[in-house]
């Protein structure tokens, strides 16, 4: 049960983080918040205010 709960987890950081990269390369920037990403973020306690900050 401990590995199949760890690989869902593995499994959902891969989907978000490639939500990620995907909105950062089509979009310049712009995160909607009620995105995947938005959501994501928000759970690691980033704040709105501060998702627009990509590395360029």
């Amino acid at each position: 049960m401990l590995q199949a709960d760890r690989n869902w987890k593995v499994q959902l950081t891969n989907f978000l983080l490639g939500q990620i990269a995907n909105q950062a390369r089509l979009e310049a920037g712009s995160i909607h918040k009620d995105s995947p990403v938005a959501k994501y973020l928000l759970w690691h306690s980033v704040k709105p205010k501060d998702f627009n900050s990509y590395d360029k």
